[in-house]
């Protein structure tokens, strides 16, 4: 079940008054209201002929969560008015009912009210109203919107991050790092990813709104040569917007979306891989977290490959950087 947050949750105000006062209370205040987005439990909407009309007054003041007692001249001389103030107490204990006493009559406040900060709509109307739906909407603050889970294809672009971290975290067994290193006297550089088999991935993410053309080969080698200032020798880059088709020509699609781009080792650093993952608007959600599942997957054969390799040529007495 979606829980409901802010208006929604406050659900039907409960406008308590006497009949002789209803031209005033639905012109002044139950009209208001509605044109402002709110909903309100009227009598003359909710009962029907024949209703029990003590059980469903007593039922929608039990499911409101907020009760508007107009206090006037007739509401004081009538029965109902302590009727729905004895209902409404329990519930104003507990702290489940809002009572906003609404004044529109120069008379005494009862006695269950006494000490209740009111609204006075005898000097203003269109005062005392803005005094409602202030206390509405402090009302609606407690009931806030509930957390939005990550999604890949959430609207914000900090979302998806945190949704592309979290599912490789999980694929690599939750092993994800947070690195931080001076570059020179004045700047640093920072960086996260993921372990594998004991060796530390890199990943970075191009979101679209940076990316607004085509990932091209030039951008491709801005991030490797941030990968060698990091001495990483394996990196997983999540591309929003797509790749260039130049670009395509020099990496190796292993499956639908996921680029491999092999580093030979050199003078100055081991052998290792790179992995781009391509992510376009439009794709499905298992067609992104499947690329990022194969990503790892593959990440994970690379390395193995690598420890292979570099075990066969210590055995034979060889130079693994030669």
């Amino acid at each position: 079940m979606t829980a409901l947050w802010g208006r929604e949750a406050i659900g039907k105000i409960f406008i308590s008054h006497s009949s002789i006062d209803k031209p005033f209370v639905r012109r002044r205040i139950v009209t208001p209201l509605n044109t402002a987005g709110y909903d309100t439990w009227l009598d003359e909407r909710e009962l029907l002929p024949g209703d029990p009309l003590s059980r469903k007054v007593s039922q929608g003041i039990k499911n409101a969560k907020v009760l508007l007692v107009v206090i006037s001249a007739a509401s004081m001389a009538s029965n109902w008015l302590n009727y729905e103030l004895n209902v409404a107490a329990g519930l104003m204990i507990k702290g489940a009912l809002r009572l906003i006493p609404v004044v529109i009559d120069d008379v005494q406040l009862p006695p269950e009210l006494e000490g209740r900060l009111y609204v006075d709509m005898r000097k203003g109307v269109r005062g005392g109203l803005r005094k409602i739906t202030d206390a509405l909407k402090h009302e609606e603050s407690r009931y806030p919107r509930p957390p939005v889970p990550a999604s890949v294809i959430s609207e914000s672009s900090y979302e998806r991050g945190r949704a592309y971290e979290k599912l490789l975290a999980g694929e690599a067994d939750g092993n994800s790092f947070d690195a931080y290193m001076p570059v020179s006297a004045t700047r640093s550089v920072d960086w996260s990813g993921i372990t594998l088999l004991d060796v530390d991935v890199r990943v970075d993410v191009v979101h679209s709104y940076v990316n607004e053309v085509r990932f091209d080969s030039d951008d491709f080698d801005g991030w490797m040569s941030q990968l060698e200032e990091t001495s990483s020798s394996f990196g997983v880059l999540i591309v929003e917007g797509g790749l260039a088709a130049e670009l395509h020509s020099k990496l190796d699609e292993r499956m639908p979306g996921v680029w491999l781009h092999a580093i030979d080792a050199g003078l100055l650093n081991e052998s290792g891989a790179c992995i781009v993952v391509e992510v376009s608007v439009g794709n499905s959600v298992n067609y992104i977290e499947s690329g990022l599942r194969g990503a790892v997957q593959l990440m994970g054969e690379c390395i193995a490959n690598r420890k292979s390799s570099l075990w066969d040529e210590l055995r034979v007495g060889r130079d693994p950087s030669e």
